[in-house]
Order: structure tokens, then sequence, then C-alpha cells
């Protein structure tokens, strides 16, 4: 989905109770024209 101010988004994600948890890592990496870029690493997750 893509806002007037080019913000991009995704939906929610519920983990129902019971289900593992997954593990996220979030990693900055500056940006080689300007800015910083956010690289998002999950582990386990089950849909």
């Amino acid at each position: 989905m893509e806002s007037r101010l080019g913000i991009h988004r995704h939906d929610t994600l519920e983990i129902p109770v019971g289900h593992p948890v997954p593990t996220v890592h979030l990693v900055v990496h500056p940006d080689a024209v300007r800015g910083w870029n956010l690289e998002i690493q999950i582990k386990l997750l089950v849909i």
C-alpha cells in the first residue's frame, strides 16, 4: 500500500497462541545516495 507520502506499508500479522514466536533482527545500513536502509531478518516465521 502506498500513501501520498510514499510510505510503504503491509498488513499486520497476528501470531496465534501456542505458535512459536519468530526472532527478528534489525540491521541498519547507510544508503549509497543518502539516508539509511533497514534490513529486517526474520527466523522461525510460520504462516
